[in-house]
């Protein structure tokens, strides 16, 4: 549970960490060659510039979501939705066709050592050509998850960091379509204590790790969500746990 600092995670040892059955006979790695592994997967991902498997528009969001489903198992949950079915804040994927006006959305789960990670980018192909609109709505929800970032650290309020994205998108007026909290905690299970959410009193202490993942969702016509997750360091300040893969999208089309 993540009510707990995580303290032992961001520790130079990993011998706390258990390893899958089918390599039980192997211990975890040392921290050094853990973080060079680790390092090396960011750099090559960052360079392919490695986000998303879509080939084409007329791609087909359920094929894609199913693919979590094959034997190699790319991640532990996969769900990928295209255009107004972005407007559904956890919907589930369809056989929905992109058109070159459509966002895509993807939401990723995945789990090293019982450790899981959840991370959600809404993208546009090279190609796209995203409505105006659309674009002013996704750079608000990329401003929200900024204020909600620079207002998390050691100390302060769990529901103050869930206000702060919320006022934000209230003066842009879309606060009645940012449906759902702001983040959850997050590490030895998906989803648990402490949420981010405008009733939560807990203190966000050294070694909490959350998800932040604001989003507009105006249905039948377009949502957009983004989610990177996040730990409390030592020093009391955000760091997000995606920073070594290039950290939060920039742009639709640099997710």
């Amino acid at each position: 549970m993540s009510s707990t600092p995580c303290t032992e995670f961001f520790s130079p040892s990993f011998a706390s960490l258990t390893p899958p059955s089918h390599c039980s006979h192997l211990g975890p790695p040392p921290a050094s060659e853990f973080h060079a592994r680790l390092s090396t997967l960011g750099e090559t991902l960052t360079a392919l510039n490695a986000s998303a498997y879509i080939a084409e528009p007329g791609a087909s969001a359920l094929y894609y979501a199913n693919v979590s489903s094959s034997h190699w198992h790319p991640s532990d949950g996969y769900l990928t939705i295209f255009g107004e079915n972005t407007a559904l804040p956890h919907g589930s994927g369809t056989d929905r066709r992109l058109d070159p006006d459509n966002f895509s959305l993807f939401d990723c789960t995945a789990s090293l050592h019982g450790y899981w990670s959840d991370v959600t980018h809404t993208l546009a192909l090279p190609a796209s050509i995203i409505p105006d609109t659309h674009l002013q709505i996704w750079n608000f929800v990329r401003s929200a998850q900024n204020i909600a970032f620079q207002n998390a650290h050691a100390g302060v309020v769990a529901k103050r960091v869930d206000d702060a994205p919320r006022l934000f998108l209230g003066l842009a007026g879309y606060a009645k379509y940012f449906t759902h909290r702001l983040g959850h905690g997050i590490g030895l299970e998906v989803h648990g204590d402490p949420y981010l959410n405008g009733g939560s009193e807990a203190i966000l202490q050294a070694g909490h790790t959350f998800s932040n993942e604001p989003g507009v969702y105006i249905e039948g016509k377009v949502g957009a969500r983004l989610e990177d997750c996040f730990y409390i360091a030592q020093n009391g300040s955000a760091v997000y746990l995606t920073v070594g893969v290039g950290g939060p999208a920039s742009s639709p089309w640099k997710p």
